[in-house]
């Protein structure tokens, strides 16, 4: 008799001799059934492939559809497991996290560069004030101070619920 793995309802798994189809849980005794592939197992194979371009530069790019023409620069890659598919999001992520936190490098620099001038045209002004009062709002205008800018957020996560056909 060959030896099957089962999974009960609860998750437990185990190996047990024999050919039926359900049998009782060892831990919970619950029923479970034989376990063929487990649905969140890397090796688990998505019905409809994603697709998407992998250019020369190592960039990634997806593709609008699986019937997209493949651009000239690009390989046309067909992901068509669960495990390809956390793989290439990472790497797509990735990239995206790279370019997002480039353009957020340079949006910082130009943010603190607004705010030196702003602070220096203040400071100036407030030199210029006889009024009390007015150098009183310059002061509390030098005082205030910038807010933060949002953070990268993954945006590539949810690929393959773009087609219904891979919802387990």
């Amino acid at each position: 008799m060959p030896i099957l793995t089962y999974e009960c309802s609860k998750g437990h798994q185990f190996d047990k001799e024999g050919g039926r189809d359900k049998v009782k849980c060892p831990t919970c005794r619950s029923m479970a059934e034989i376990l063929w592939i487990a649905p969140r197992s890397p090796h688990r194979q998505l019905q409809t492939p994603i697709v998407m371009w992998k250019y020369a530069d190592g960039s990634l790019g997806v593709a609008g559809g699986a019937n997209s023409k493949t651009p000239k620069d690009a390989e046309r890659v067909e992901i068509r497991s669960a495990g390809e598919y956390r793989k290439y999001a990472k790497d797509i992520n990735k990239q995206f996290r790279d370019i997002e936190e480039k353009r957020e490098e340079r949006f910082q620099e130009r943010k603190e560069h607004l705010e030196r001038e702003r602070r220096s045209n203040l400071a100036w002004m407030m030199g210029q004030e006889t009024d009390p009062v007015a150098r009183d709002l310059y002061r509390e205008a030098l005082e205030r101070k910038s807010e933060s800018s949002p953070s990268f957020r993954e945006f590539f996560s949810v690929a393959m619920e773009m087609d219904r056909s891979n919802y387990e």
